[in-house]
């Protein structure tokens, strides 16, 4: 006995197979278009509360990002820039190296910097829940804090209030060092440049 099957039974496995890979090409379009990176770029700043006789000469974030800050404490100007997770995590550390200078005021009203330390340290960057700007706050005896914040450091919201005696508590206490970096290091640096110019061309 001969079964007689419709037409569209027949084309039912075929077009359901066509149709679920519809399906899945629409989701990858969509989640393609829709989905958010993890990390996003944020510019930063640095401050120090040493006092108006200091300075930090040099500082360095993650051995790339490098700025200074002048006497008074505030400065550093605006850098850009540096990549941070959407969310925090616990954790979420980086590298901070700085050389501190103290300022002396000659008989002759001359100034003269006079080296106090070079200090380096991994820094917890502090719980946030907007991804913003990045703040580093440099204390004495070679302590230093990261918080991120859309607040300036004057601001009533700012996670660390400018006059705030005991914000040093929290602060990470960095290693003495003899430089800034050593000379591996600095050969490195050299050695990337020098790929970096081969690829993309020297730009100065």
């Amino acid at each position: 006995m001969k079964i007689i099957i419709p037409n569209f039974l027949r084309w039912y496995p075929i077009l359901s197979l066509t149709l679920t890979i519809a399906f899945l090409g629409i989701c990858t379009i969509l989640y393609e278009y829709f989905k958010v990176e993890d990390n996003t770029v944020v510019s930063l700043s640095a401050i120090h509360h040493l006092g108006e006789e200091y300075r930090v000469n040099n500082f360095y974030i993650d051995k790339r990002i490098s700025g200074e800050i002048m006497e008074g404490g505030e400065g550093g100007g605006l850098i850009c820039c540096i990549t941070i997770p959407k969310i925090w995590t616990p954790n979420l550390m980086v590298e901070i190296r700085w050389e501190v200078n103290r300022i002396i005021q000659t008989s002759d009203f001359i100034k003269k910097a006079e080296m106090e330390g070079i200090y380096r340290a991994r820094v917890p960057i502090e719980s946030y829940t907007e991804a913003d700007h990045l703040w580093v706050h440099f204390f004495p005896h070679g302590r230093v804090r990261v918080v991120v914040s859309r607040f300036g450091p004057h601001a009533e919201l700012h996670p660390i209030e400018w006059d705030d005696m005991q914000a040093t508590r929290k602060a990470t206490t960095g290693s003495i060092s003899k430089e800034l970096f050593t000379p591996e290091e600095i050969a490195e640096f050299r050695h990337e440049d020098s790929l970096n110019r081969k690829k993309y061309g020297d730009w100065r």
